[in-house]
């Protein structure tokens, strides 16, 4: 008997997992309601929606595993997805992927290749994906003796690809489009049958308001015979909670999930980088993050679950704002150039100033931390030294204030690389009002602005720039109706 039930198993295995072709990695689209088309914001793009790694701007590692707890007999199913990205800049972003879905003696898997680039300062992005399927049958006492198998084979190869579209009018507002499989590859081990992958066209938008992030899809799965279309959706809710934490909510068409996002180590830093096209120096911001995703899924129809169905992956992404070139304003320069003075000793008589070696974002002509002495003590000059000195300590009064300026700069410049354009704006005012005189910060503002379409105040804050500095090369660089009234 029980050799009659694993027979019938494994004969209705393909259909039951033929749908496992269309599960699409990335644990935090799991728990948003398996939505993914406009909301993906890692690498699980690839398989989502190629578009949305035009947006991507990290090198990221990310990993899926899920253990299904089906009540089937010998159920041990498993699936396993891996992708890993790398932006190029102006180039694009370039990713690959590998899933992996097995169950008893039977297994699919597909590997891919994706590109995606934005357009016009990512108002808009456009992807494509090339899928290698597979699926096999293990070689057993069943289907060693099965006559199917001896003439066909036990593995099927097809080729397949899909292409994406999104939209991006403004930074909290993302719409985006998919076609997937659009060849219909057939996955029939005998050539004269048909076995058709469903042709899926899916729809998405997001939406973050605040720390509340919405994302919505629809799917429309068009398969061979049309009795066996779907209609599919999903629908999902993500809160931001200590800039660690994300609390997850959503459903799909057959599913109820929930889960988390948990923030466990994130380090970043700033050094500069020399442009040897160029001969300058920039600051460069790096850093890592390595992200806990979870998801918990109870099925409400379909195959039961007793213990609903666990979902675990991490993600591991490096950024380095060197690699943002291309897909920033090419008004204003995203990259900040420093100049660095060092000042060991200023002795006047038997009074000392010492100084570190501090990093500016000030260009040389306007640089203000440096005190120099010209000449050895001499008794004679003592008068004079003594009156350089005062004005070196007002000097240094000034320059602890510029400094501090430029730490809210450097916030400022990190917060703009992640697309946090809020928490930028209020580091550059912080800036402006420690240190009014800083034409950089309003040209760093400026930019901002410009980013966001807020030409008006762009041109507000690049037009106070120009009054504390009329010769700044950036301000020079930018279109002449910026400066007129």
């Amino acid at each position: 008997m029980k050799k009659i039930l694993l027979t019938i198993f494994i004969s209705l295995l393909p259909a039951i997992l033929f749908s496992q072709y269309l599960i699409k990695g990335g644990v935090r689209n799991a728990a948003l309601g398996g939505t993914g088309v406009s909301s993906s914001m890692d690498m699980s793009s690839a398989l989502w929606n190629p578009s949305l790694l035009g947006y991507q701007n990290q090198i990221e590692i990310l990993t899926d595993q899920r253990k299904f707890f089906w009540n089937l007999a010998n159920d041990d199913l498993k699936y396993n997805f891996l992708a890993a990205g790398f932006p190029l800049g102006a180039l694009g972003t370039f990713a690959a992927s590998a899933t992996f879905f097995n169950g008893a003696n039977y297994g699919e898997n597909k590997i891919g290749i994706h590109y995606g680039k934005s357009f016009l300062h990512n108002l808009f992005s456009v992807g494509v994906s090339g899928f290698l399927f597979n699926k096999g049958y293990e070689h057993s006492q069943y289907t060693d003796n099965d006559p199917f198998f001896e003439q066909f084979g036990y593995k099927k190869s097809s080729f397949d690809f899909d292409l994406g579209l999104s939209v991006q009018p403004n930074r909290n507002l993302r719409i985006g489009l998919v076609a997937q499989n659009l060849m219909r590859s057939n996955m029939a081990l005998d050539k004269q049958d048909s076995d058709l992958l469903p042709m899926v066209f899916g729809a998405g938008l997001s939406y973050r308001w605040n720390k509340l992030f919405i994302a919505g899809d629809i799917y429309f799965e068009n398969y061979e015979h049309s009795e066996q279309n779907n209609l599919l959706y999903g629908i999902g809710f993500e809160y931001n909670l200590l800039k660690k934490l994300s609390l997850r909510l959503g459903k799909d068409t057959y599913n109820l999930v929930a889960g988390f996002g948990l923030k466990l180590f994130s380090k970043e830093w700033a050094d500069n980088y020399f442009d040897p096209f160029s001969s300058t120096e920039f600051i460069n911001i790096k850093g890592f993050n390595l992200v806990l995703d979870y998801c918990v899924q109870y099925p409400l129809s379909g195959i039961n679950s007793s213990y609903g169905d666990h979902f675990l992956g991490v993600r591991l992404n490096f950024f380095n704002s060197t690699t943002e070139v291309g897909k920033l304003t090419d008004k204003v320069p995203p990259k900040i150039e420093t100049k660095t003075d060092v000042v060991t000793q200023v002795k006047v008589d038997t009074v000392v100033i010492t100084k570190i070696k501090v990093d500016t974002l000030i260009r040389n002509r306007i640089i203000r931390d440096t005190v120099r002495i010209y000449d050895k003590n001499a008794y004679s000059m003592l008068l004079q030294r003594t009156r350089e000195l005062s004005k070196a300590k007002s000097d240094l009064r000034e320059m602890a204030n510029w400094n501090r300026a430029l730490r809210h700069l450097l916030n400022a410049l990190k917060y703009y690389y992640a697309e946090q354009y809020n928490q930028a704006i209020n580091e550059c005012k912080t800036a402006i009002k420690i240190a009014p005189q800083m034409a950089l910060a309003y040209i760093r503002l400026g930019s901002i602005y410009y980013r966001l379409r807020q030409y008006d105040l762009a041109k507000r804050y690049w037009q106070i720039a120009k009054q504390i500095e009329p010769d700044n090369p950036e301000l020079k660089s930018l279109p002449s109706r910026f400066f007129n009234n």
